[in-house]
């Protein structure tokens, strides 16, 4: 962008408030930051491509950042715009102003022609805009768009039909469906069951696992075989391969190879 060229700021919203919004925290943002001059067509390339096009527009020319801050500080969304400010609502384009192609207007220095169509609808090659600048423009850090700080409320649930519950009738004592009252109450029952034996259960199978030799072996499975029930299996463990059937429900691990006893 040559320096006698004005930047073409633009900024647009869904609807005016936002609008204004936006306009003010552009200007705060100008000042806070302190971009110079040099940045203005930074700024203005950042506002045409890097955000959304809405239907509520403003356009403005500037030749300076103290000028784009001037102009939006003397915004009046509700007045007529000034020299320079150009408004619209993204409609009223004809098929021939379409047409007419952005380097023609840049060209012939038709800026205010170029933002007062753009407001109105047209879509413009922003690229095609800066084509012919001293230098490529860049993004720089400016306020995002500055959404209503609404708040929606859930509308209240209809009250759900109570459910039906089972009863006893107090006149017959059997069980009839009624209406609850919506609250249904548990009571937690329990009831004592005798257990045979030590009170682990029946059919359960025990295998015992004692050193080959064990002096007084049947002293300690005696304890075992005699709870109801239970299924006891003894299994002496020694050294060696194999395992050989002592009767019983008793059996020799590690004896040698005594050819396929199980």
């Amino acid at each position: 962008m040559s320096s006698q060229r004005p930047a073409l700021i633009v900024l647009s919203a869904r609807d005016q408030d936002r609008l204004a919004e936006q306009a003010r925290q552009l200007r705060e943002a100008l000042v806070s930051r302190g971009y110079g001059d040099e940045r203005l067509s930074d700024i203005a390339y950042t506002l045409q491509v890097g955000r959304e096009e809405m239907d509520h527009r403003l356009a403005l020319l500037a030749t300076s950042v103290d000028d784009l801050k001037d102009k939006l500080a003397a915004l009046d969304l509700d007045g007529e715009p000034p020299a320079g400010v150009f408004r619209g609502e993204g409609e009223g384009v004809d098929a021939g102003e379409r047409e007419e192609p952005v380097e023609g207007l840049v060209r012939a220095g038709e800026f205010g022609r170029l933002a007062e169509l753009w407001t109105r609808g047209l879509r413009v090659d922003w690229a095609a805009l800066h084509a012919d600048a001293d230098r490529r423009p860049r993004t720089v850090s400016l306020p995002t768009y500055p959404f209503a700080g609404e708040r929606y409320w859930v509308p209240s649930a209809q009250r759900p039909k109570e459910p039906e519950v089972l009863v006893e009738s107090a006149e017959s004592g059997e069980l009839v469906m009624s209406a609850g009252s919506g609250l249904m109450l548990f009571e937690e029952v329990w009831e004592e069951v005798a257990v045979s034996g030590s009170g682990v259960g029946v059919g359960v199978s025990v295998v015992v696992f004692v050193p080959v030799g064990l002096a007084g072996v049947d002293g300690v499975v005696g304890g075992f075989v005699g709870v109801e029930g239970w299924r006891v299996s003894v299994v002496e463990v020694g050294s060696g391969v194999g395992v050989e059937r002592l009767g019983g429900g008793r059996f020799r691990v590690g004896v040698g190879d005594v050819g396929g006893l199980v």
